[in-house]
């Protein structure tokens, strides 16, 4: 509960600062274009993550592997979620090609605009990744867990997960499953690797890929800027519609192989004393 409740207070801080030094609020950046909507992702992440957890760490004097983003392979661990969150994207784009249910148009911005297209997305998507991570399995998710134990924790965080998406502007039942289901596979690279950093970085590089390197629609959205353009003209079932790749049939496959993926590749990536087991000792 302190760790929510500082949460509350960091976001209510940076919308304070948003006000004060932008002349906006967080509504408004996020209304902004895609620029603006970086720094009000950024000013989240500060806020709702970063402050909470900093401060609930040095409160209750508590080790930083509790935090969830404790790991000696940090990056190790996130370039193999970079190229998992990639790899399985490309091969659900791939097969819609095959099938005939998408086609791409390369979209042919000057190099400074795909540049700079390149830059902010990826600092966006990043930032997403790192809030709602930080957020659904990070410092809270840990200290839950302690209590109730794992596997239960996790269904209770992927239903938060799912409900963020219910207000997405043309989600389906489909997609909102398979966010509770890309929640648990999530949960599970937590407890096989002890931090987040694999979730990190698959959770941006499938946005990433998904909206600038395919233009894809996003959780219903559609972004300004992309490599490719996307239409499709299939079944929903197959594109995922409007919603994206994450609301196709698709995506279920793509999950037994990140499942997959975390059991053989990252168990061994991170030292077990960053595990985030209930055992570990909390002076809270």
């Amino acid at each position: 509960m302190t760790y929510l409740a500082l949460a509350l207070v960091g976001a209510l801080l940076v919308s304070a600062v948003a006000k004060r030094l932008l002349g906006a609020s967080l509504l408004e950046l996020a209304q902004g274009g895609a620029v603006t909507g970086t720094v009000r992702t950024v000013l989240l992440l500060l806020g709702v993550v970063i402050f909470p957890t900093a401060m609930v760490l040095r409160f209750f004097k508590e080790p930083v592997q509790l935090s969830a983003w404790a790991c000696g392979s940090a990056p190790r661990l996130t370039g193999w979620g970079l190229a998992t969150g990639f790899s399985l994207l490309a091969a659900i784009a791939g097969v819609m090609w095959v099938f005939g249910a998408v086609t791409f148009a390369i979209v042919a911005p000057t190099l400074s605009a795909a540049f700079s297209g390149l830059i902010i997305s990826a600092m966006l998507w990043l930032a997403q990744a790192a809030g709602e991570e930080g957020l659904h399995r990070g410092y809270a998710f840990v200290q839950v867990s302690r209590a109730i134990s794992f596997w239960p924790t996790a269904l209770l965080s992927s239903a938060w997960f799912m409900y963020g998406h219910v207000g997405n502007e043309g989600e389906t039942v489909l997609g909102i499953i398979a966010a509770g289901l890309l929640g648990l596979a999530l949960s599970y690279s937590l407890l096989r690797t002890g931090s987040l950093w694999f979730a990190l970085g698959f959770h941006a590089s499938w946005n990433f890929s998904q909206s600038f390197v395919f233009g894809f629609h996003n959780s219903g959205g559609k972004s300004p800027a992309s490599l490719l353009s996307a239409t499709v003209n299939g079944s929903p079932l197959l594109t995922g519609g409007t919603t994206g790749p994450e609301a196709s049939l698709l995506v279920l496959p793509a999950l037994i192989v990140l499942s997959a993926v975390i059991q053989r590749v990252t168990v061994q990536a991170c030292e077990r004393s960053d595990r985030p087991a209930p055992s570990v000792p909390t002076n809270s």
